[in-house]
């Protein structure tokens, strides 16, 4: 059962900002007010509590009252990816990027990412992002940005083909800024039930768009710390996830085999 309970109001906007939540009271206002003090302010951002246990709640509540662009939606606990999926349904922008409720986006990230799309008018632009530790060290993430700022538009699995060529795809959800009209289109979705969806649902998005590039700038801190889903020690869940995300790569490849 899915409850909105603040700002329900339907408003358009040009950028829908969705979060999941799910017990990060410790890290969730770092997150939350690096959205809320963009230098980009036509935005909606949607914050899907997942069924949290702890005082994260009180927190998105306190958000929501005192600014009108945010939303509160109440879930029971599915996981991030039907968070994600909700939050997808009920959002009202022209364009979508996630955010994981510990990590942050980094300042004026949300102009950049709107300009740049609407100048090369792409369905999907792909950010840059650092590691962030708690001693608030940043590191370059795993590929080699220099090589990602040569690329030029082109469509998804030409970039695609690049980039996996020279191991620089980049299969994380909160790079990816995309049209919602594009995704609505494709039926592009967030398989539930597992982790490492990540890894399938930038491939079904990429592999789909007509027009798609690499910005030039960073746009993300990826918060690094323990007990997050990605450093648990679930490791029968994480190979059976994986094991799905491979047969769904694998229909993927084949489909566009058989296209060709």
């Amino acid at each position: 059962m899915v409850e909105i309970t603040l700002n329900s109001i339907v408003m358009i906007v040009k950028i829908s900002v969705i979060i999941p939540v799910y017990n990060v009271e410790l890290y969730l206002k770092d997150c939350l007010d690096s959205v809320l003090n963009q230098s980009f302010r036509d935005i909606e951002v949607i914050l899907v509590n997942d069924g949290s246990t702890d005082g994260s709640i009180d927190i998105l509540n306190n958000y929501a009252k005192n600014d009108s662009r945010v939303r509160v939606i109440n879930q029971e606990n599915k996981g991030v990816s039907a968070a994600r999926n909700t939050g997808l349904d009920l959002s009202n922008g022209e364009y979508i990027l996630f955010v994981d409720s510990d990590d942050m986006l980094i300042e004026n990230s949300l102009e950049h990412l709107y300009k740049q799309s609407c100048e090369k008018d792409t369905e999907v632009l792909l950010g840059h992002a650092y590691r962030y530790f708690s001693n608030e060290e940043k590191v370059d993430f795993f590929y080699n940005k220099a090589e990602l700022d040569k690329f030029e538009v082109a469509d998804g699995k030409t970039l695609y083909s690049k980039l996996m060529e020279r191991n620089l795809f980049p299969p994380l959800v909160y790079l990816f800024f995309c049209k919602k009209d594009f995704l609505c289109k494709n039926r592009i979705r967030f398989k539930e039930g597992i982790i490492h969806e990540d890894e399938l649902w930038c491939v079904m998005v990429i592999c789909q768009a007509n027009k798609t590039t690499c910005a030039p700038f960073y746009t993300y801190l990826y918060r690094c710390r323990d007990g997050s889903i990605m450093n648990s020690n679930n490791y029968k869940y994480r190979i059976d996830s994986m094991k799905t995300v491979v047969n769904e790569l694998c229909l993927i490849a084949d489909n566009m085999t058989s296209i060709e």
